[in-house]
């Protein structure tokens, strides 16, 4: 995901997140069962992180602060983590 944020990084906000959003799902899917919800939240957060990262990497300066960040992701959400599998 990492090399996928930072090759995608200059194309326009709402492409990226859609985008993102299939994959995330598609790893949601994968590893969501029942004992793995913590792994995928703390995968979310470090995908989040990637992001600020690469966001930030555009220009010559800072576009976001973290707060900043997190204000355009109530517009442009991610998708949250889902078991999706129960195996007990």
């Amino acid at each position: 995901y990492k090399n996928w944020i930072y090759d995608n990084r200059n194309r326009p906000m709402r492409e990226i997140i859609k985008e993102l959003n299939v994959k995330l799902i598609g790893h949601y899917r994968y590893y969501g069962v029942t004992w793995n919800f913590r792994k995928i939240t703390t995968f979310l957060h470090r995908v989040q992180q990637f992001l600020f990262k690469a966001m930030n990497r555009r220009g010559c300066r800072r576009a976001y602060t973290w707060n900043g960040f997190v204000e355009m992701l109530k517009y442009y959400p991610l998708a949250k983590p889902k078991t999706y599998y129960c195996l007990y």
